[in-house]
């Protein structure tokens, strides 16, 4: 939750919302709309379900894309850091404009220590912020 009381929640959509005190759902980032000629797509029952966009994206508010965003958190600048679980990375959304951009990770499943993309995860889930700023971060499948 934000100071405001904004509320910020990921989505099975590949979305980040947000839901400020009065309750006016919004999307921060990513997207749940499916292409035109892929709008629709049938269950094993036959019925229809909508598919949604979801890739491995940095770009601004809904043209980024994400794929299972998890857990979040927000840092100390503001800005909103997402665990963006199938696609193995650690995500930032800027406090202003909504940027995407990939803090760590490059979309690829492994277990290494590093800094941007030769960080490596394997089913990352959540984060929380330290009090001393450190991102602390759980990683489902990693072998350390």
């Amino acid at each position: 939750m934000l100071a405001d009381g904004t509320r910020l929640v990921t989505t099975d959509e590949h979305t980040l919302l947000q839901i400020p005190p009065s309750g006016r759902l919004a999307t921060v980032a990513g997207t749940a709309t499916a292409a035109q000629d892929e709008a629709e797509d049938e269950d094993e029952e036959g019925n229809n379900k909508r598919r949604t966009q979801s890739g491995f994206l940095d770009a601004t508010g809904t043209r980024a894309r994400f794929h299972g965003p998890y857990g979040l958190t927000v840092d100390k600048a503001g800005s909103v850091v997402v665990v963006d679980g199938n696609n193995n990375a650690i995500r930032t959304v800027s406090k202003v404009g909504a940027v995407v951009s990939t803090l760590a990770g490059n979309g690829e499943a492994g277990s290494a220590d590093g800094q941007g993309v030769d960080a490596a995860f394997n089913d990352p889930t959540d984060v929380v912020l330290a009090a001393n700023g450190d991102l602390l971060l759980s990683d489902t499948r990693s072998a350390w």
